[in-house]
């Protein structure tokens, strides 16, 4: 029974590290964009929505001063991004 027991625990301790390192495996990405108006002027604080298609999941910033934006942790998949500013 004491050796039944051992390869269980070794079979349960194989299985955890394969899941860990599978796991590691499944990378996310970050967006990074500048928003610009027609004649090419970064325009700052405008909104930017990215929207995960499939899930509809949306991860929402702001531009900064320069028209830069960044979305982190994105996970694999097909993604919509929109961009709203007033006026």
């Amino acid at each position: 029974a004491l050796k039944n027991l051992s390869r269980f625990s070794l079979a349960v301790w194989l299985a955890l590290g394969m899941a860990a390192a599978l796991h590691a495996q499944i990378g996310t990405s970050t967006l990074t964009g500048r928003v610009t108006d027609t004649t090419g002027a970064v325009v700052p604080n405008v909104t930017v929505n990215v929207v995960q298609i499939g899930t509809n999941f949306t991860f929402n910033t702001n531009t900064n001063e320069e028209g830069l934006y960044r979305v982190l942790s994105l996970q694999p998949g097909r993604y919509r991004v929109s961009v709203e500013a007033q006026g």
